[in-house]
């Protein structure tokens, strides 16, 4: 009787995180507008600025790099965008070119 060998969890979350670059990767983020004072939680109006810092185009991999330093959070970088790509996109923001 032979037994097959299962993925173990670190082979299954790397195979995962190629994944998630290669979509991050291929997303062109564009600029839309600014919103006003008070209207989205800073760490999404980080998001904003830094895409207006940049020229209001980039690629969503670049996007979560330049936001280092920028925004306060004890999470990752890659899960404040993820969190917050749908709202600003749904709220007219930003438009994501490739997703």
């Amino acid at each position: 009787m032979t037994t097959k060998k299962k993925a173990t969890k670190k082979k299954a979350n790397k195979k995962m995180v190629k994944t998630v670059k290669t979509a991050l990767d291929s997303q062109i983020v564009h600029l839309k507008k600014m919103p006003a004072d008070g209207e989205i939680p800073a760490q999404a109006l980080g998001i904003l600025k830094v895409l207006k810092a940049n020229g209001s185009k980039m690629g969503a991999s670049a996007l979560v790099a330049k936001l280092q330093g920028q925004i306060e959070t004890k999470q990752s970088l890659k899960v404040i965008w993820s969190f917050y790509r749908a709202r600003l996109r749904g709220d007219g923001y930003i438009e994501i070119e490739g997703a």
